[in-house]
């Protein structure tokens, strides 16, 4: 089986977010394909962990053991007789402390204490619960032993707690999953298996994770930088960034926990970030005024720019007259113009195809309108004033070796006068996934109606577009959900032949060959996000701080934060921008 990859929220072991399709393949597993197995072993072991062993840690609250100047990681397990688990302490802020003294265990005949290298070590004798203490004051929550029995886990699960207030996000690094590419960090016996984003009201951190839930490191170290964590890398590192839109650094982290390179992104938004399989960091930064952006292609380890590029920008040019207060008077020979907004979606890269190819759709509208022969200073009535309008819905794809491609997916070409005449614009809204043959592409597409000059939209429809490999529209799935503010963001299901689309409090389901709608369902909650496919006619949704299971569309289980960080060990962040 073969997987494709985005990198732009969902599947959250490399970036924020993975799109991946299955096609029938005699080679070895991809790398979505190895991610998505070890996801859905850990769901199928566990699905019911967090019921079983969990504190839910309400939003921004910090909760900590006795004393609070210390405390114990992991704070909370499940841990199988026979197997070992290892705990250090650390100090308020997150840095260890080794201490070859003063540990404790509550229950010695259920649990073995040992020390090594100032770390405490429990392996577990018999069932039962325990706690393990330090002399400092430091305590753990509940250390579950259990026997294996279904449906507890054949290994040790655990839970941390945070430092600066709550975990908004959780990926996988690399090394962990995927494997090493060229230039990739040594790899170390405390190296980070999973990256965890610990934001708090006055602080954030970066917590890199080894597999046994023992912190390896945190960054920033001795500043006062708030990172916002973006995606891994291929390195077995970690992106980031920090400042505001204007004044934004992009900054990567090696797998040590050392700064690799920062490089200024001015009009970056903080999400659109996409990794190629050659390593390299590909993202969009946008114009102060938002009616412009480029592509930037960063090499992925020393920063260095290999690509900047404008996407060709929508204008509106204004000849013969000048438009002032909200009327058009006659100006023979005038010509003024501007910028319109850019729509752009997100980038993705497909892994299935040789070589590779990178994705973005994007939209160009050019407006013309020509005020003709007039007198000087007459107002001229919309229907005097001639219209020539072209909009096209565009897609750029670049290849490893940094050759580009542009094609017109749909356009609408019309001219007419001002007064009467309505023109249809297609604009992608941002997400995009490879298609479920693993060639081409869905896409989150806008219709509407606009008139000239406002540009003010009427019949504003949500479709997504099935875009072909040859990047011709095969079907045009309408989502049914308004409101120009949501967003739309879709999953393909088990074997790739659902479509799950969330909008708004809406989850619709169709059939990725046919378009048929197949159901849908709706939350309570004012917006949700999909998360994570499940084998079978099944999807976890996000609707705040907790995740619902839905299934052939009724909803079939909860799931809280915890059960996202710590079993599936994957959370997406969608924090608004």
């Amino acid at each position: 089986m073969h997987f494709a990859m985005r990198c732009y929220c969902v599947l959250a072991l490399l970036c924020a977010g993975f799109g991946f399709a299955r096609i029938q393949s005699s080679e070895e597993p991809s790398l979505g394909d190895v991610a998505r197995q070890m996801r859905e072993q850990q769901r199928l072991k566990s699905a019911d962990i967090v019921k079983k062993a969990r504190l839910v840690q309400e939003p921004g609250t910090n909760i900590r053991p006795q004393n609070s100047d210390t405390f114990i990681e992991p704070s909370e397990v499940l841990l199988p007789l026979g197997v070992l688990q290892r705990f250090q302490l650390l100090d308020a802020v997150g840095n260890e402390l080794p201490s070859n003294e003063g540990w404790a265990v509550s229950d010695p005949t259920m649990a073995e204490l040992s020390v090594e290298g100032g770390r405490a070590l429990l392996l577990a004798r018999k069932v039962g619960n325990v706690t393990l203490r330090h002399e400092s004051g430091a305590e753990t929550k509940e250390i579950r032993i259990h026997d294996r029995k279904p449906s507890m886990p054949v290994e040790s699960r655990w839970i941390l707690q945070p430092i600066d207030g709550e975990f908004v996000r959780a990926l996988w690094a690399s090394g962990s999953w995927f494997g090493r590419i060229d230039g990739s960090d040594e790899e170390k016996e405390d190296s980070a298996a999973y990256f965890y984003e610990d934001r708090g009201r006055q602080s954030s951190h970066i917590r890199a994770i080894r597999e046994d839930g023992l912190q390896a490191w945190q960054w920033p170290a001795g500043t006062e930088e708030v990172p916002h964590m973006l995606c891994g890398d291929f390195y077995s590192g970690v992106l980031a960034y920090v400042g505001d839109k204007q004044n934004r650094m992009l900054i990567s982290i090696s797998a040590s926990g050392k700064e690799r390179w920062r490089v200024a992104v001015p009009g970056f938004p903080g999400r659109n970030v996409n990794v190629g399989l050659t390593g390299d960091v590909l993202l969009v930064e946008e114009n102060p005024d938002s009616v412009g952006a480029r592509v930037v292609v960063l090499d992925g380890l020393t920063g260095a720019e290999k690509v900047n590029f404008a996407l060709p920008p929508s204008r509106e040019i204004v000849r013969n007259m000048e438009l002032r207060n909200g009327k058009a008077m006659c100006s023979p020979e005038a010509e003024s113009s501007r910028n319109l907004p850019a729509y752009y979606s997100n980038i993705m890269t497909n892994a299935i195809v040789s070589p590779n190819v990178t994705t973005l759709a994007y939209s160009e509208l050019s407006v013309v309108a020509d005020g003709g022969k007039c007198e000087p200073g007459a107002i001229l009535p919309l229907a005097r004033i001639h219209l020539t309008v072209v909009q096209r819905l565009m897609i750029w794809d670049m290849t490893d070796e940094l050759s580009t491609k542009f094609y017109t997916v749909e356009e609408h070409a019309v001219e007419g006068d001002a007064a009467s005449m309505v023109f249809e614009v297609t604009e992608p809204t941002g997400d995009i996934i490879v298609g479920e043959t693993g060639t081409g592409n869905f896409l989150a597409v806008r219709q509407a109606r606009e008139h000239w000059p406002t540009l003010a939209s009427e019949d504003v429809g949500y479709f997504q577009y099935r875009v072909t490999e040859n990047r011709t529209v095969k079907y045009r799935f309408p989502v049914r959900v308004s409101g120009s503010k949501l967003r739309s963001k879709m999953l393909l299901g088990d074997g790739n032949a659902i479509g799950y689309v969330t909008r708004g409090n809406s989850l619709v389901a169709f059939d990725t060959d046919t378009a048929k709608e197949l159901w849908r369902w709706k939350s309570d909650n004012a917006d949700i996000y999909a998360c994570a496919a499940l084998k079978g006619d099944a999807v976890i949704v996000g609707q705040g701080k907790t995740f619902a299971v839905i299934r052939s569309g009724k909803l079939e289980d909860h799931r809280d934060a915890d059960f996202m960080l710590f079993v599936m060990k994957f959370l997406p962040n969608n924090d608004p921008l």
